[in-house]
């Protein structure tokens, strides 16, 4: 008889729900064989490449799958998913482009979103811009993308940041069914 071993991967986002009874922020706190996005990572690597204010030994902890968080019950690095950006927030191009998010299209008049991005616009907001920003935002995102792809952990990496959309600013797209948040795969 054939043993036909089952594999179930939960992973768990942190929960959007301000009005919750679940504790807002409960990374690292699940059982082992779960698996968790990891915004410290998240966070850890925009501030050291895009605002330089993260000490190295900050950065280096959450490169090194942010064992304080997660080696709790003896979690394996696996459990940290790793990830720079996800389908709420910034793209990997708005995070180099912009530092204010711009939601007017969303008609909540630019309320909804968070004001915490940890992005950096290189001097100019927006896209485009002379070849020196370009290029100095593309730096930034091979910086973020290699690290991303070289920690330790479970490297998450949002579909379209690969071949750099933007949603022009927009950081709390989900309403939005047109081509701001459609992929051109072109």
């Amino acid at each position: 008889m054939l043993n036909r071993g089952i594999s179930l991967l939960v992973v768990i986002p942190p929960p959007d729900n301000h009005q919750s009874d679940i504790p807002r922020f409960q990374v690292g706190n699940f059982p082992p064989l779960f698996a968790e996005w990891n915004d410290h990572f998240r966070d850890a690597a925009r501030r050291f490449w895009l605002h330089y204010d993260l000490p190295l030994g900050a950065f280096a902890g959450r490169f090194a799958a942010s064992s304080d968080v997660f080696k709790r019950n003896d979690r394996l690095p696996s459990a940290a998913i790793n990830l720079v950006t996800a389908h709420d927030g910034f793209t990997l191009r708005d995070c180099v482009c912009f530092n204010h998010k711009h939601n007017e299209a969303n008609g909540e008049e630019n309320r909804d979103g968070t004001n915490n991005n940890y992005s950096n616009n290189h001097g100019k907001e927006g896209l485009g811009g002379t070849l020196d920003l370009v290029e100095r935002r593309r730096d930034s995102i091979h910086a973020l993308l290699t690290t991303l792809l070289l920690s330790q952990g479970t490297p998450m990496l949002l579909a379209g940041d690969e071949h750099g959309h933007s949603q022009h600013g927009n950081n709390n797209a989900y309403c939005q069914d047109n081509q701001l948040t459609w992929l051109d795969w072109s």
